[in-house]
């Protein structure tokens, strides 16, 4: 068995996709056994009990955790640095998904440099398609012989069946006649959702928009709701939105908006195809070839152009809905996890050859939550007590 630690930790992500990830990899006898600790210490004397550290989202953290100043985050770095040296001389391997090339929200050249420590140190990286493969090869200096290319999974078994969408709407003061957008995830300034309210200004009143996920910038969600005021045909939920909250939500839309002004890759772009709902989308590389596959499943527009969304929502319109979200599915359903799970899985059946067997049973056959073999209640007290990193 291989075990893994990992960062964020699996038990409190609120993104199910680092649930779904390792269940996939179990049949491959690869099992989570903790999250990547922030001392030295502690990371010596879990060496007995991990192999693997493999870092996911919110790389920055790492060396942001002591806070955000020039010279706090220098000792970060220097920090982070030690901890992944420390890794390897215990043997350990280590692995980075890239899902952002880069901190959307804030970076400069000191959190480049976190993510250059980061590619340098790791003995696999993992992008979630040839643009993000391109990219960390030209700006990341990653070498190509540590890169794989493993597509992002979909969200299948993780959103109970939802309410009628007259109940839904009805219960948000909303007209379930009018043809129905949403955009949701965490309100942040890159994704746009200012751009999806403009664009909701400009259009009939035969329209409507729904806004849901926390504002954590709270400049931001004032923003948000300076610009939807005085219209009634926008929603704003700018709060956390349950697993059974967001699939009413999805099912009362006719189509998910992604106004992002960057991304690297998305999971809201497969939960939407996940729950059978077509998008217009921000013409970004990601979003164009996710979909170009099943063009029937969205429209896109120039980011950052509010005229331009506007004209793609029309456009998304043009089209009968059931058939955008029948095209959407289909991207869902090729994005299986016992199938884009694979390079992964035999990237690990090399690099510890020695010491894992092939899967002895069908990934089909896994079913329910991962069982986290968790380390991490006997270290968090030293961790927090003994802070070399």
């Amino acid at each position: 068995m291989v075990r893994v630690l990992t960062w964020p930790d699996v038990t409190t992500a609120i993104n199910p996709y680092l649930r779904l990830f390792y269940r996939a990899l179990e049949p491959w006898q690869i099992r989570v056994v903790g999250r990547i600790p922030l001392a030295n210490d502690v990371l010596r004397r879990m060496r007995a009990d991990a192999d693997v550290l493999h870092i996911h989202w919110g790389p920055d953290n790492l060396w942001r955790n002591r806070g955000g100043g020039f010279l706090r985050r220098i000792h970060g770095l220097i920090g982070l640095a030690r901890l992944l040296r420390l890794a390897r001389n215990l043997g350990m391997k280590i692995i980075w998904t890239i899902h952002d090339l880069e901190s959307h929200d804030r970076s400069d050249f000191l959190d480049r440099r976190g993510y250059r420590l980061l590619v340098s140190n790791a003995d696999l990286c993992i992008c979630h398609d040839e643009e993000a493969y391109e990219q960390s090869l030209r700006r990341m200096g990653c070498r190509a012989e540590k890169l794989l290319i493993m597509a992002h999974g979909n969200y299948d078994g993780e959103f109970p069946a939802p309410c009628p969408r007259q109940t839904t709407l009805s219960a948000l003061g909303l007209d379930d006649s009018r043809r129905t957008l949403l955009c949701f995830g965490l309100a942040r300034p890159y994704k746009g959702f200012d751009l999806a309210i403009e664009a909701m200004n400009r259009l009939p009143s035969s329209y409507q928009l729904i806004v849901a996920g926390a504002a954590l910038d709270k400049q931001y969600g004032e923003e948000l709701l300076h610009k939807a005021a005085g219209n009634s045909r926008i929603c704003l939920l700018l709060r956390e939105q349950s697993s059974a909250e967001l699939a009413n939500l999805v099912h009362a839309c006719d189509g998910v908006v992604l106004p992002y002004r960057r991304i690297t890759g998305s999971g809201v772009l497969l939960t939407a195809a996940t729950l059978c709902r077509g998008v217009v989308a921000s013409d970004l590389p990601y979003f164009r070839r996710t979909i170009a596959p099943e063009a029937a499943a969205g429209t896109l527009f120039r980011p950052g152009d509010a005229i331009d969304l506007a004209r793609a929502v029309e456009q998304y319109f043009s089209v009968p809905v059931a058939t955008r979200h029948e095209a959407a599915r289909r991207i869902a359903d090729a994005a299986a996890w016992d199938k884009v799970v694979l390079p992964v899985a035999h990237w690990f059946q090399y690099a510890f050859r020695d010491g894992i067997a092939p899967a002895t049973e069908s990934i089909h056959q896994v079913s329910g939550t991962s069982k986290v073999q968790s380390i991490q209640e006997r270290t968090e007290k030293t961790e927090l007590d003994a802070r070399t990193y």
